[in-house]
């Protein structure tokens, strides 16, 4: 037989009290981070119904939020509850988001480390938390992005887009725009060499992709798997005559290799876009996005380092 004591009781009970306290506080936090300003809240029941707890402690939850200054709220009677403002760095912590993680690609180009220093200085900004992972290969990007590894990924539109119909439990939570991931792609030959055998680098698949479109029509093209780090020397020893690449990677290596610019059609176009990937229907990540990021300022500083204006930080 198990004794127990009247203040073991006590303190079990109020354990939890407390547990189911905090898990109000996070829910509700995370509630704020999917809402706007001027949004008309939920009644204080469906979020009791919807989370498998009291009213009394969910109310608990909002009162806490709005004492601590987190969120402003306006009950306008019938109508509801109308959120006037929401500190939603402040909220993070409270959600279980204490820090945000970012993979991307190895940071080769002045493009890519615009783009990293970009985002680093949004969150910072807002006292959030951030920090990279450097990682060759879209589609690896993406898997560990989908086992819940990473809160985000960067990759090409053409990537992400791919990745979606091949049926990634991913989508696009962000779009940089026009070029914000390459140049252009170009289609990099040896000296005077008739195409016939093309590199192909299996782990990108972005040049996977151009590569198959570019030489669709032609049958004659043998495919040679390569590793991207090795193309000067594979067009020097002529074990390959071509290979599609990032006219970037070309210019800050000063590779002095022969190339032609792919036409502008829509793949291409994909390929040079960059844009930020979150799981699949997480709404709370995807919210904080575009919440935090502005385009134009990323785009900004990814400028002025492409310019020399401003120096990497991330």
């Amino acid at each position: 037989m198990k004794i127990q004591f009247i203040g073991e009781h006590k303190v079990m009970k109020n354990q939890v009290l407390l547990k189911k306290n905090g898990q109000a506080i996070v829910n509700i936090s995370k509630v704020f981070l999917d809402v706007n300003i001027g949004d008309r809240l939920d009644t204080i029941p469906k979020y009791s119904e919807k989370f498998g707890l009291s009213v009394g402690t969910i109310q608990k939850a909002f009162r806490f939020l709005e004492d601590e200054k987190f969120v402003t709220l306006e009950k306008k009677g019938h109508l509801g509850t109308i959120v006037k403002n929401i500190k939603y760095e402040k909220l993070l912590n409270y959600a279980g988001i204490d820090k945000l993680v970012c993979v991307m690609p190895l940071p080769y180009s002045k493009r890519y480390e615009g783009l990293a220093t970009g985002l680093k200085k949004s969150f910072s900004d807002k006292k959030i938390e951030f920090y990279f992972a450097h990682m060759g290969g879209a589609g690896i990007r993406i898997d560990f992005l989908e086992t819940g590894i990473y809160d985000f990924a960067i990759t090409s539109k053409l990537a992400a887009e791919q990745a979606i119909k091949l049926g990634k439990k991913i989508e696009i939570s962000f779009e940089f725009g026009k070029n914000s991931y390459v140049e252009s792609h170009v289609l990099l030959k040896a000296h005077k060499n008739a195409i016939k055998k093309v590199g192909i680098d299996p782990k990108s698949q972005d040049q996977v992709l151009l590569t198959m479109d570019y030489f669709k029509d032609k049958n004659d093209i043998e495919l040679i798997e390569i590793d991207y780090n090795k193309i000067p020397e594979l067009l020097k020893r002529n074990i390959i005559d071509a290979t599609i690449w990032s006219l970037d990677e070309i210019k800050e290596r000063n590779m002095k290799i022969e190339y032609e610019e792919l036409n502008n059609n829509e793949l291409v176009n994909l390929a040079n876009e960059a844009v930020l990937i979150t799981t699949k229907n997480d709404s709370t990540l995807k919210n904080i996005v575009k919440k935090i990021i502005d385009k134009n300022y990323i785009l900004n500083v990814q400028n002025e380092i492409l310019e020399d204006k401003i120096y990497p930080s991330y």
